[in-house]
């Protein structure tokens, strides 16, 4: 559990879209059917959006939020955090993109 803290604190030192806290560069959408909260960070440098799943059913990102492209940095249902669903490294192409049950994934995309 303590590794678990020490990569959530990691990514808030590490990503330029949550090392400094700014209101007017967050979104924030929650869909009550399937109980998803979907949250869109950004900086000039980098955007992210993080879906956690509150059902106790996998979920999949709503069809509005296109992450192609996207790299995965974090998934809380990861067999490293000893979750049962991995999930992809790179979303390469615009497919739906699964929330494992009760679990938080983080997407990345740096400006270019």
């Amino acid at each position: 559990m303590l590794n678990y803290y020490r990569a959530l604190i990691s990514l808030r030192k590490q990503q330029p879209a949550l090392k400094f806290p700014d209101r007017t560069r967050i979104n924030v959408s929650y869909d009550e059917v399937p109980n998803v909260l979907i949250i869109r960070r950004w900086s000039d440098d980098q955007q992210l959006i993080a879906a956690l799943n509150f059902s106790k059913l996998p979920q999949q990102l709503p069809a509005e939020v296109d992450i192609t492209g996207w790299q995965q940095i974090f998934n809380s249902a990861d067999p490293y955090w000893s979750g049962q669903a991995a999930a992809p490294d790179f979303v390469k192409a615009a497919i739906p993109s699964p929330i494992a049950a009760e679990s938080i994934t983080i997407y990345s995309l740096y400006n270019v």
